[in-house]
């Protein structure tokens, strides 16, 4: 059976992991040791991680979900390319500072995708400025909404 790639130009989640109480020059304080990759399941990853009996504990610190796995991962790993530790089985760890781990956060919430479920939609619109009485429409029940 010949090897086929796989397509991660899909939607999925970006992670940011750290490798706890590894890296910088009082270990784990000023620099920190993470990891930037895509994942359809980060937990699964961090498992799989895990399971290679690291030299450390690796925690998920963050996962957001985006439209296109292997474009946003690609655009983080540049923003981050100077950082980068040239491993010789894996180029997604960074050794950054606390500055560059809230960009990083601050960058995956923007790329992040959004999702909206019927519960999230609000239960009362405002149309207008006067606050009037309420129409009540005709919709199921999880989606009705009050115009004022």
């Amino acid at each position: 059976m010949a090897y086929q790639q796989r397509d991660d130009n899909v939607p999925g989640k970006i992670y940011l992991m750290k490798a706890v109480g590894y890296g910088g020059i009082i270990p784990g304080v000023l620099i920190g040791r993470y990891k930037i990759g895509l994942s359809r399941n980060p937990d699964a990853r961090l498992e799989q991680l895990l399971s290679a009996q690291p030299c450390c504990d690796i925690e998920i610190i963050h996962t957001v979900y985006v439209e296109d796995m292997a474009k946003t991962e690609h655009e983080l790993h540049s923003v981050f390319r100077n950082s980068n530790v040239k491993l010789a089985k894996s180029r997604e760890w960074f050794n950054l500072n606390p500055l560059q781990v809230q960009q990083c956060l601050w960058l995956m919430r923007r790329y992040e995708a959004r999702r909206w479920s019927s519960s999230e939609i609000p239960v009362k619109a405002i149309v207008g400025g006067r606050l009037g009485r309420a129409l009540k429409l005709n919709l199921p029940h999880d989606l009705r909404v009050y115009l004022f």
